[in-house]
């Protein structure tokens, strides 16, 4: 019963995107700037507990339990019950004090959010990859980012690349 997500807000006229994930639904920024160089900017915060030793130590603080990488249940063995991802929304078997005898698991739904300045004048074109575990666990961020540029290169319709 639980999901992750990324979400994306682009103010044009203020030339900021805000970002926020949970989980392991993550977003890349690419650019191509005025020179022809292109880069790649990852905009969300890993969520995954084989990935982020952040997000490990933060569940040991609360009284959670890490067990082989993955967020244990608090009461049922980590065997049987656990988690790839330390946040997300839902869950509520490892939330609901009915289901955790008031133990804490660590799981939150908590965002990390941030902004990032885009449509500047250095960039000629850029464009945003959102995409779950489905997607950044087969393709790296500099594969997908390389994809879409060389379609755009190509005068792809970004409709047609993102499908």
């Amino acid at each position: 019963d639980g999901t992750t997500a990324a979400v994306a807000l682009v103010d044009r006229a203020a030339r900021r995107c805000i970002v926020g994930n949970v989980g392991d639904s993550e977003v890349i920024l690419g650019t191509r700037h005025e020179n022809g160089e292109a880069s790649f900017q990852t905009l969300t915060e890993v969520h995954h507990l084989r990935r982020s030793p952040a997000e490990a130590e933060r569940i040991a603080q609360v009284g959670g339990r890490v067990w082989r990488g993955r967020l244990g249940h608090p009461k049922i063995s980590p065997q049987v019950l656990s988690l790839s991802v330390s946040r997300a929304i839902g869950d509520i078997f490892f939330k609901d004090e009915k289901y955790t005898d008031g133990a804490p698991s660590g799981l939150t739904a908590d965002p990390y959010i941030t902004s990032v300045e885009v449509c500047s004048p250095s960039s000629r074109e850029q464009f945003l990859v959102i995409g779950c575990d489905g997607l950044w666990d087969t393709v790296s961020y500099n594969e997908a980012s390389d994809f879409v540029f060389a379609r755009l290169k190509e005068k792809e319709d970004p409709q047609t690349i993102s499908e």
